[in-house]
């Protein structure tokens, strides 16, 4: 039986940030790294409005195919590739039930997904959902093909105070079993929202089968990253001082804060420590 999606949060970057270009930013800070989309076959998880599918198909990918949940926002995303003159495919998926609908792809995004996999079957375990999200990654691509996956970060030290999707305090500082039984004492539902270190998703990303990891740190977040780095430096706080940016674009993606949070990268950077606001990881099949 399928589960009954809870309303998703998703950035509808087009009437939001209207200066703000997100999916051909993030696609070309992919490039950096070797990722490219061109005369790819392009499958974006969990696509929301549909601006990195969009972006890919604008940029020449052989096929761009959005998967969602929410028929209302697989409907904008038609409406915005047609009004751009491009294809996209548009499917409603439930990504903890993979679909044989689902095409072939040589490259697949979650970006902003996977956190919310618990939320979909309240009688599973989390971690296990989560993985059966990235078995569907993993069975929709060909061999050799690349996931890139995006999320936050539990051990920044906002989330670990806060959590940042439902508010409760250090439910990302201690045990999940602990964690759960504080949030049932504080609003009487359980914890569900899993966030996990940038070593703990490379953990469910290899039980799901996935070899070949590459971790990289985005300033400042998966969403609306500036730059993607396999480590952070000193020398990044240097390259973001020099980007010339809109007023809007610089208020979205980096915010008022944006130098204590590249020092205090940096710093732990120094010791090892994996600390940012938000982890991509490029995963290979």
């Amino acid at each position: 039986m399928s589960p009954a999606y809870p309303t998703i949060p998703a950035r509808d970057d087009a009437a939001e940030f209207p200066t703000f270009g997100r999916g051909s930013r993030f696609l070309s800070l992919l490039e950096g790294v070797g990722v490219v989309v061109q005369q790819r076959r392009v499958l974006d998880l969990g696509a929301g409005y549909g601006s990195i599918a969009i972006a890919a198909a604008q940029a020449g990918a052989a096929s761009v195919v959005a998967c969602d949940a929410n028929i209302d926002r697989l409907r904008e995303v038609a409406q915005r590739a047609a009004q751009a003159g491009i294809e996209v495919d548009t499917r409603r998926e439930n990504l903890l039930e993979p679909s044989s609908r689902i095409p072939p792809a040589d490259l697949a995004l979650l970006i902003g997904v996977v956190e919310y996999a618990g939320l979909w079957d309240s009688q599973s375990p989390v971690e296990q959902l989560q993985t059966q999200v990235f078995e569907t990654a993993y069975r929709a691509l060909e061999t050799g093909g690349v996931l890139i996956f995006g999320s936050k970060n539990r051990a920044w030290p906002r989330f670990l105070f806060k959590d940042a999707h439902t508010g409760r305090p250090f439910v990302n500082s201690i045990p999940r079993a602990l964690a759960d039984m504080l949030s049932r004492r504080i609003d009487g539902r359980p914890y569900r929202h899993y966030l996990h270190t940038p070593f703990g998703w490379g953990r469910l990303l290899r039980a799901a089968g996935f070899r070949n990891l590459t971790i990289y740190y985005p300033y400042f977040s998966y969403q609306f990253p500036v730059r993607i780095v396999e480590r952070p430096s000193f020398r990044v706080i240097c390259d973001l001082w020099r980007l010339q940016l809109h007023i809007d674009e610089r208020a979205v993606a980096m915010g008022s804060l944006w130098f204590p949070k590249a020092l205090l990268m940096a710093l732990a950077s120094l010791v090892h420590v994996p600390l940012s606001q938000s982890v991509i990881i490029k995963a290979e099949k």
